[in-house]
């Protein structure tokens, strides 16, 4: 598993910013050391991949674990069958485990991932990078993650930005839709016009993983749905051009 870069985009208001905080189901987040059933496929550090599927062995101590390495897919592994002990302690804390005797346990993925990485059984960082690398191997760069969308660069221009899905995601629920930023557009031009305050719309990421082009496809999308026509692309540019990104 390879690291990639992302864009983090969310969008909140000063009044109902509390309807973008989803509680977290820590139940589903671990699976404690001692109830962790032997057998079970768990991810654990790796050099290269960062992170690579599993299979428990045995117990070793009370804060310790031996694993079999397990290929990850159809593809030839040359480390399948490899075993190797493992500090659960140190295990935890990489992968963001809500205890320190967590293991992080595999979800069971469909071809394409899944759309809100909110659903998954066991979130934690592994299943949050295989879930975007799966979908990122599809040509499908947004996920949600409750409310917010994560975006991987695919470094090219996909077909996701005609006109005709402007108003699909002003007007449809955004559940009946695929993940984009016109949903995040769409929020917060309707809030706007709801409540009547500012809205903010955040664009973050690590340089070269398309945090201007976002912008530029999300202000696209205000100004036709608002009307601007022409004039609003004239102030897009103007906008970009004065303020980097």
């Amino acid at each position: 598993m390879k690291t990639i870069d992302t864009v983090t985009l969310w969008s909140a208001s000063k009044e109902v910013s509390l309807l973008y905080s989803l509680p977290l189901n820590k139940a589903l987040m671990a699976a404690a050391f001692e109830e962790t059933s032997m057998g079970a496929l768990v991810w654990v550090p790796h050099a290269a991949e960062v992170w690579k599927k599993a299979q428990i062995i045995q117990k070793v101590s009370d804060t310790q674990v031996e694993v079999r390495y397990v290929a990850d897919g159809a593809e030839y592994d040359p480390e399948d069958g490899i075993t190797k002990t493992f500090d659960v302690r140190d295990i935890a804390k990489l992968a963001g485990e809500v205890s320190s005797n967590a293991m992080p346990i595999c979800n069971t993925f469909e071809k394409l991932g899944v759309e809100d990485m909110c659903t998954l059984n066991h979130l934690h960082e592994p299943a949050v990078l295989k879930n975007l690398q799966l979908r990122h191997g599809q040509f499908i760069p947004y996920t949600y993650t409750g409310q917010i969308c994560i975006a991987v660069n695919p470094y090219k221009w996909l077909n996701l930005y005609h006109k005709d899905l402007y108003l699909q995601y002003l007007n449809q629920p955004r559940d009946e839709l695929a993940p984009h930023p016109f949903a995040l557009s769409s929020r917060a031009y309707l809030d706007m016009n709801v409540h009547g305050i500012e809205q903010s719309i955040l664009v973050s990421g690590e340089s070269g993983a398309g945090k201007t082009e976002t912008v530029k496809i999300m202000m696209n999308h205000l100004a036709s749905i608002s009307g601007g026509g022409d004039h609003g692309s004239l102030v897009i540019d103007q906008v970009l051009k004065s303020n980097p990104l």
